[in-house]
């Protein structure tokens, strides 16, 4: 009898592996069952904190971000990734609400790829996920600091490896001397030259493992909704970034009335500029800069708290660089 409960178990088992399928990338979890949900949101986040499926009891309603990781954008239906065998090429719902409208959630088409946020009162499909020992966490920028920063530590150039030098048979024993004290000048030389550069060398890679952060957790920076205010002599308008989908402020943007029906106009073509700024360890978002007709014009935060703009705290200084000389770094993210 115990026998056979041990076969039933094992069968059990292999009957909920194939209903999962996890994600290499990111080591989720996904529910991939023939019968997928369809409900209004709340009924989604409810149908997945409450779901006992393939022995797990720790499913929840994916982030928007999660949700994305799994959209294959190249193709052109069933747009998911290879190895989900039940599609439903239609919305699925994220536990992401969206900021400017709490009756509103983002949401992902899988028929052909994209997002959107839609009223949480429209029936979805449901897609519960969990996490996994592998599970990377999307939110982690310190995590993703340290990948990018090794990756780029790695591109540095080594330091002057040592040579060994060997008498050659035709060579007489002063010849050989002479040679290894110019070559031990030479060597000299280059481990000097090689350290001068080095520190310069690692603080960019630093500056260029944040940029590269910022891009995947933050992406470029979004301004919409310009309206202008001819009393007080400024645009206010709306800013939001590409990826961080749920950061949604307000700006102002001084500009004077003579310039504003021109800013305006031109306002589609202009690229907005986040500037980040590293103070003691700190990354902070400091302001969005607009370069029009040869003037800079910098953002102010108008319904934002000082704690709204910390992007992560503690960048570790990993990888045996040297501190940065500078109390600030200020990184200009570029669209």
């Amino acid at each position: 009898m115990k026998k056979i409960v041990m076969n039933l178990s094992l069968l059990s088992a292999l009957g909920f592996a194939a209903n999962t399928f996890t994600d290499k990338e990111t080591g989720l979890m996904w529910q991939d069952d023939k019968h997928l949900r369809q409900g209004k949101w709340e009924m989604a986040i409810d149908y997945c904190q409450n779901l006992n499926f393939a022995g797990y009891h720790d499913w929840r309603l994916p982030t928007i971000t999660e949700l994305e990781s799994i959209e294959d954008d190249r193709k052109s239906s069933s747009a998911v990734k290879s190895g989900l065998k039940n599609v439903a090429d239609d919305y699925h719902w994220s536990s992401t609400s969206y900021v400017e409208d709490p009756s509103a959630a983002w949401s992902v088409r899988f028929g052909h790829g994209g997002d959107s946020t839609n009223n949480k009162s429209y029936d979805f499909f449901v897609r519960c996920v969990r996490d996994s020992k592998k599970t990377l966490k999307f939110d982690s920028f310190n995590e993703k600091l340290e990948q990018l920063f090794k990756l780029e530590i790695d591109k540095i150039p080594k330091p002057p490896q040592n040579v060994r030098l060997t008498k050659g048979e035709f060579e007489t024993t002063q010849d050989f001397n002479e040679r290894v004290t110019q070559e031990t000048i030479n060597k000299k030389q280059k481990v000097q030259e090689y350290e001068q550069t080095i520190a310069d060398k690692k603080v960019k890679a630093y500056q260029t493992a944040i940029r590269n952060t910022l891009m995947c957790t933050w992406g470029k920076a979004l301004l919409s909704n310009l309206k202008y205010d001819a009393d007080n002599g400024y645009f206010v308008a709306n800013l939001g970034f590409e990826v961080k989908k749920y950061f949604h402020k307000t700006v102002t943007i001084k500009v004077n009335k003579n310039d504003a029906q021109a800013f305006k106009a031109a306002f589609d073509s202009i690229q907005p500029q986040a500037v980040f700024e590293v103070t003691n360890g700190n990354l902070s978002l400091k302001n969005v800069q607009v370069s029009y007709n040869s003037t800079l014009y910098v953002t102010q935060f108008s319904d934002m708290k000082s704690d709204d703009t910390r992007v992560a705290v503690n960048i570790k200084n990993e990888f045996n660089v040297e501190p940065v000389t500078s109390p600030k770094i200020r990184v200009i993210m570029h669209n």
